[in-house]
């Protein structure tokens, strides 16, 4: 709301006030900031905020606050895509998965980073990798079958990575627009 209005401060106060208020809301409400600092192109103090909540809290993260920084470093790395940044997304994504290896949402950023560099044949195997470890995850299949039909032309195998991904997630727009492609 503050931010529609064009008073951005005011709006970090807000977040802030009400994530020291609602313990239980905090780490959203840190993410939100940081995600509202990055907006107003200030990536730098929105990664020191979330980065001096981690070190608050010393070697066992809560899951939040964790998936809060996971999800910060997303945000960073599309940012830096979006601005069309590919080196500085890459130091986001390294940087992330330097802290958190094996993180699922950070390598399935990093396999939409691979694909805006070109480097398809990295991003399946990454997409593969997931799907190997998550077989029931309807994102990673959808982003699967995504790429080999619309990328490699790969279609009877994108067919079956989009069937298993609908049959999980019937609802779900992305899936059923991908089956309308790959069809």
């Amino acid at each position: 709301m503050y931010q529609d209005m064009g008073n951005a401060e005011s709006a970090l106060r807000h977040l802030e006030e009400f994530g020291n208020a609602s313990p239980r809301f905090e780490p959203e409400m840190l993410l939100a900031r940081a995600e509202l600092l990055l907006r107003m192109g200030r990536p730098e103090q929105g990664m020191a905020l979330i980065d001096g909540a981690v070190s608050e809290q010393g070697e066992i993260v809560d899951e939040s606050l964790r998936a809060a920084h996971v999800s910060f470093y997303t945000a960073l790395m599309q940012d830096a895509i979006e601005r069309g940044d590919l080196e500085a997304a890459e130091t986001w994504i390294d940087e992330g998965l330097g802290l958190y290896p094996g993180e699922q949402a950070l390598l399935y950023a990093e396999s939409r980073l691979l694909q805006e560099q070109g480097e398809l044949r990295r991003a399946v195997r990454l997409l593969e990798d997931l799907v190997d470890d998550s077989p029931d995850n309807p994102v990673f299949l959808n982003a699967l079958g995504y790429l080999l039909t619309d990328r490699l032309d790969r279609h009877e195998e994108a067919r079956g990575y989009i069937q298993r991904a609908l049959a999980l997630d019937p609802e779900n727009g992305a899936i059923l627009d991908s089956m309308g492609w790959v069809l």
